[in-house]
């Protein structure tokens, strides 16, 4: 049942729905009527009705206008990254969860750009459309390391410091006078 929604006959408001999902039109006199029923957040439905000389109930289903979107997550070897940050057209969203997923509500028919991020790796975006009619849809974006400079630049300063000291040695290392004879001196 969804409380508040405005109900129109002929083109005019005339009611809104109880917590119940009802409204009653004591009025009504026999005849066919169009009716449309609102509310926001919801695809109107409208649909034409025959009061007849009965008390009779009149259904409307209201469809949400839009969806859960589920991000998934992933490196190229399809593990989750959680903690990974999402930009929603341009706006930071949120973040993923301990499983690499991040779920948010989206409206149908209407093109996402979808970013994701995390240190280590390298940003990577996927666009994303959620057509009416589904009620949850996702998308998965894999996300590449990057190169870890840190550890790339210790790796050349341990290598400096070995030639450093290799050369050093080799200048300071030998003992002044002291000479080795070698067999084809004499």
């Amino acid at each position: 049942p969804i409380n508040g929604a405005d109900i129109y006959i002929n083109g005019n408001l005339t009611g809104t729905t109880n917590q119940n999902g009802r409204h009653t039109f004591p009025d009504l006199v026999f005849g066919s009527y169009p009716v449309e029923v609102k509310k926001t957040g919801y695809i109107p439905s409208n649909r034409t009705i025959i009061v007849s000389n009965k008390s009779e109930d009149y259904s409307f289903t209201l469809s949400f206008e839009g969806s859960d979107l589920t991000i998934l997550v992933k490196d190229k070897d399809t593990r989750e990254i959680p903690n990974a940050s999402i930009v929603i057209n341009g706006a930071v969203s949120g973040q993923t969860d301990n499983h690499g997923q991040y779920t948010t509500r989206v409206t149908f028919n209407k093109v996402y750009n979808i970013t994701a991020s995390h240190d280590g790796y390298q940003s990577a975006s996927a666009e994303k459309q959620v057509v009416q009619g589904n009620a949850t849809d996702s998308v998965t974006i894999s996300l590449e390391k990057t190169m870890d400079w840190g550890f790339l630049e210790i790796i050349v300063i341990i290598v400096i410091v070995v030639i450093v000291l290799f050369a050093v040695f080799r200048k300071f290392g030998k003992k002044p006078g002291h000479h080795v004879m070698r067999r084809n001196e004499i």
